[in-house]
């Protein structure tokens, strides 16, 4: 699995950041729960080892 680089600086501006800035190597994921008339998406932001991080609920 390949995932994205890290920082060393614990603090970096970003103005469309939600959440806290995560500085260990992660990768993201999308669940998409299509029942109903409005869909929900579930972000994801989890570890190498497959840890939890920050999780966003995106209601539609």
């Amino acid at each position: 699995m390949k995932s994205t680089h890290t920082r060393s600086n614990i603090s970096e501006a970003n103005k469309f950041r939600i959440g806290d800035m995560i500085v260990k190597r992660n990768f993201g994921l999308l669940k998409v729960q299509w029942e109903g008339s409005k869909p929900t998406v579930t972000m994801e932001v989890r570890g190498l080892q497959n840890e939890l991080f920050q999780t966003f609920i995106v209601k539609y």
